[in-house]
């Protein structure tokens, strides 16, 4: 399984056991999520792995003291896993921009589990957890211009999940503007069929309205 697919998996996992809608308005929701991820796939028009990652793991004790479960940094590649009770991790990478992604804007999909900060060139820059799990790297990339990132990560996001993660992806990805601006226009429409208060004639409007030019993606 792709790494997309097994965080769409999780994500879809998710949204199925949280909704408990009736049949009618689940089949409907799935025919239109099997249209969002087709053109989610779309949407990323160039993706480059950035694998090769370093590795410490550690337990936090107390602002300014940690005790070591990895006495140096270690090799941690896509694929790996890490985590245990209450166990961080710093996980670093640094690379060069390459050069078919000169003056584009550069996200970055990064799939670690738990909770999690990301440092580029040393400034903090972006949030993760399962629900985020890519950013925007640079509105405007430079080709050879070296990138250093520091992701600081806690094996809980949230109370009950596995302590146990395992490194999904690490991408750049030149994203398509107008289908990534299209794509979450639909997500924030179809968000709205999780509202159990949402009027009747509302929800006909957004069903027809959603699926009409929806129906239209070709699904892989």
């Amino acid at each position: 399984m792709s790494s997309d697919a097994q965080m769409n998996a999780v994500l879809r996992a998710w949204r199925e056991g949280v909704r408990g809608k009736e049949r009618r308005t689940f089949r409907l929701e799935e025919r239109i999520e099997l249209r969002l991820q087709a053109i989610e796939r779309r949407m990323r028009r160039i993706r480059i792995p950035l694998d090769d990652w370093e590795i410490r793991q550690f337990i936090f004790i107390k602002q300014g003291a940690t005790k070591d479960i990895d006495k140096d940094w270690r090799p941690f590649r896509v694929g790996d896993t890490w985590g245990g009770p209450d166990v961080s991790a710093y996980f670093k990478k640094s690379f060069v921009i390459p050069k078919e992604l000169d003056g584009k804007p550069i996200t970055m999909l990064l799939f670690l589990g738990g909770d999690s900060l990301v440092s580029v060139n040393g400034v903090p820059h972006h949030g993760l957890d399962i629900f985020r799990s890519e950013f925007q790297l640079t509105p405007r990339a430079e080709a050879g211009e070296k990138c250093d990132l520091l992701v600081e990560s806690y094996v809980y996001w949230h109370g009950g999940e596995p302590n146990i993660h395992t490194f999904e992806t690490s991408e750049l990805v030149w994203v398509d503007p107008d289908i990534h601006a299209a794509y979450w226009d639909f997500r924030a429409a179809v968000k709205l069929f999780a509202l159990n208060n949402l009027d009747p004639s509302l929800r006909a409007f957004l069903e027809k309205n959603v699926w009409e030019p929806l129906k239209l993606v070709p699904v892989d």
